[in-house]
């Protein structure tokens, strides 16, 4: 029988009691202790006792963040459980115990065996229930060596009564900034300005001069070396000759420019792939990430983009994929990427027990033209004189729906060949149906990106063939089934 089980860690310091087993000789000793409980629905029995102390819980969900793709963030909204599970009156669990300033745990095998068999004697009394606890949600449909983690986060107390305490839960949150910030010119922190792939004639970001008096600016994280694979210009003239590179993505100028100061190269981060992989750093996101060639797209698309605006790499990172037609969620504690046109497994549905019965198809309200627009840099000469000279320029694609809405998107690259096919998939992934499908609980759960082929022959007179792809996925245990909702075709 499939089983969602909730462990919860509450760390802080907790009062001891004497026991048959354990005296304490010294009462004025503060201990720090994380308690790690383990409850589920119904009482579940395996390598360890899980108890049957959640009352309710809101099911976890996965969201994709646009019909094109994006982050698909798993969300938990609330879990109620028994008082029984406060108050020193824990009926499963173990406690970890961690040195103090005033308790240092010197035989590392005493302390293992006093924690497995000391603690169902010597609970801690957690009371009040704690304003914050720990929470890693898991699903089994057998047993604990096949257990798959589905939510890992904190929960807030929101509030309790003689009978039950209840949580809102709240995922990772990832709050790094996408761009560095650094003292410029005149003072200031600021973000710097980051190249992806390549960009021309960017405006760099001046800093406080350098050793020597010079006029300093951060190129942007362009690679390679000036004059052969980045140039700098004053208002659109090369002044290579006048350029000394730092060597750590900072270059001076021998003589100071006239004009505006721009830089033409390629980023050190240069496809969707290597920008996962910069997100995933262990200073940024920490999620570990491997490029699928089976998974994305292959080869990785090419970003031209030079961002100079703030904001949260998560979010960059969603609004980018998405551009590029794909998702990414955690899996575990990896970052798993998917192009939405590829499958991430497949399954094959045959109804044997009215399954197809809730299914319904949705279409979207019709879009009739997509467009994007950007700047284009050149260096010119007019009768004003030579400069860097902005022309904006603007891509359309038109559905056969002229009574639609329009819409509009940030490309992620300069060139109108690429901008017009991106457009296009774009355009057709906004008007896809939307396929609404629940299946029974399995060992086996759906994933963002899988695919699921059907026939519902229980709603119509004729069978109609269905192909769909997971982009919404709830998991509801408590009444063993599994939502999902995703873009579909039908025939």
């Amino acid at each position: 029988m499939a089983q969602s089980l909730l462990e919860f860690r509450t760390d802080e310091s907790a009062a001891w009691t004497d026991t048959t087993a354990v005296i304490f000789k010294d009462t004025a000793v503060m201990w720090d202790t994380s308690t790690l409980q383990s409850v589920a629905l119904e009482d579940f029995a395996d390598k360890k006792y899980w108890s049957d102390e959640i009352i309710s819980y809101t099911p976890p969900q996965y969201h994709i963040a646009t019909p094109t793709g994006g982050y698909v963030r798993m969300d938990f909204g609330d879990v109620e459980l028994r008082l029984d599970s406060f108050g020193g009156r824990k009926t499963a669990g173990v406690a970890i115990f961690t040195d103090t300033v005033d308790v240092a745990w010197l035989d590392v095998d005493l302390e293992t065996a006093w924690n497995t068999s000391e603690v169902a004697y010597g609970d801690p009394s957690t009371w009040p229930p704690p304003r914050e606890i720990f929470v890693k949600q898991y699903f089994t449909d057998s047993d604990e060596s096949a257990l798959v983690i589905l939510f890992d986060g904190v929960g807030h107390r929101a509030g309790f009564d003689s009978e039950s305490v209840r949580y809102e839960l709240y995922g990772k949150r990832y709050t790094q900034q996408f761009l560095s910030t650094v003292t410029d010119y005149n003072g200031d922190t600021v973000p710097i300005p980051r190249a992806l792939g390549a960009v021309v004639h960017a405006k760099v970001l001046r800093i406080a001069d350098d050793g020597l008096s010079r006029p300093t600016y951060h190129n942007g994280y362009i690679s390679g070396t000036n004059g052969v694979n980045w140039s700098i210009f004053d208002d659109g003239v090369n002044i290579d000759a006048n350029v000394v590179d730092n060597g750590d993505d900072t270059f001076s100028l021998t003589s100071t420019p006239v004009g505006e100061v721009t830089i033409t190269g390629t980023g050190d981060v240069q496809t969707l792939s290597e920008l996962y992989t910069w997100a995933s750093d262990p200073s940024r996101l920490s999620l570990p990430y491997a490029y699928s060639a089976s998974l994305e797209s292959s080869p990785s698309p090419s970003i031209s983009y030079w961002v100079d605006s703030q904001g949260l790499i998560i979010d960059k990172l969603s609004e980018i994929s998405a551009y590029f037609r794909h998702l990414f969620y955690e899996s575990g504690a990896n970052l798993v990427a998917v192009e939405m046109s590829n499958t991430n497994g497949t399954r094959a549905l045959v109804d044997g027990y009215d399954w197809f019965k809730s299914s319904r198809y949705e279409d979207p309200p019709p879009t009739s033209i997509i467009r994007a627009s950007w700047v284009q840099r050149k260096a010119v000469e007019e009768t004003i004189g030579k400069y860097v000279k902005d022309e904006t320029v603007e891509e359309t694609q038109e559905s056969d729906y002229p009574y639609g809405s329009d819409a509009s998107v940030t490309p992620y690259q300069y060139t109108r060949v690429g901008v017009s096919a991106s457009l296009t998939e774009l355009l057709t992934y906004n008007l896809k149906t939307q396929v609404h499908l629940q299946i029974p609980v399995s060992d086996d759960l759906p994933v963002p990106g899988e695919q699921i082929t059907f026939t519902d022959t229980d709603n119509f007179e004729q069978d109609l063939g269905v192909t769909m792809f997971c982009r919404n996925i709830r998991y509801d245990f408590e009444n063993d089934t599994v939502e999902i909702s995703g873009d579909g075709v039908l025939t």
